[in-house]
């Protein structure tokens, strides 16, 4: 039986988000288990997306800033906090608390409020199940977007594939002057690509843009909550 261990808990987000390091830090030694080996690739790159993201704000705190600045990162940190711990929460709801969904393939996305499901379940009843799930972690937020698609599990090479898809329009956004990444979650499934984000229409046009010309994708599906810009 695998030994995994419980993933940050609301008092480790609460404490990262105020800035409390010494919390966390402390705690690194149990946050991260021995049989690390064990992770699925999913999980792992969480738990190392976490400890990076501690070890990126002790640097980041250093730096002066200011007042606007400061409430601008501490929200946006807020945000990133809260969508990571809906996605692992509910994974780990969906897949370490029951066996119910061994047969299931399913991906929980949340971006600043806004949580997609994608992947394959066998029944109807599995993808209600996951859904009432996500939303009682979510608390219901106000958008949520389920993409579940009724039918078996994709297989590792299609996955293997959105993965590069992902990689692949994620380094064009980096290149693209008139694209923030950061405001920006791609999310491939089957070859389908989600974009989930804050944006200009400006913004929102190039990714899509780039999205629908990257090789591999079949369709672009967008779930923007569009930023305006009035000329004073």
């Amino acid at each position: 039986m695998k030994n995994i261990t419980h993933p940050p808990s609301l008092r480790d987000y609460e404490a990262f988000s105020h800035g409390d390091l010494s919390l966390v830090k402390n705690r690194l030694p149990h946050l991260i288990p021995h049989q690390v080996r064990d992770f699925t690739g999913s999980h792992y790159v969480r738990w190392i997306s976490f400890i990076l993201c501690i070890l990126l704000l002790n640097g980041c705190m250093s730096v002066a800033t200011t007042s606007a600045q400061a409430v601008y990162n501490r929200r946006n940190l807020q945000n990133t906090l809260d969508d990571n711990y809906i996605s692992m929460r509910s994974e780990r709801a969906i897949y370490l608390d029951t066996k119910a969904f061994e047969d299931t393939h399913v991906a929980v996305s949340a971006f600043n409020g806004t949580v997609l499901l994608t992947g394959q379940t066998p029944t109807t009843e599995q993808r209600q199940q996951i859904e009432a799930i996500v939303r009682k972690i979510a608390d219901n937020p106000p958008e949520f977007y389920n993409q579940i698609t009724i039918s078996s599990p994709t297989s590792a090479i299609t996955r293997t594939s959105d993965a590069w898809i992902t990689t692949k329009i994620k380094t064009q956004f980096i290149a693209a002057n008139e694209i923030d990444p950061s405001q920006i979650k791609v999310v491939t499934e089957n070859g389908t690509v989600f974009l989930i984000g804050v944006v200009t229409h400006q913004m929102g046009d190039v990714a899509i843009d780039i999205a629908r010309k990257t090789d591999g994708v079949q369709k672009v599906i967008t779930v923007f909550q569009w930023i305006h810009i009035s000329k004073t």
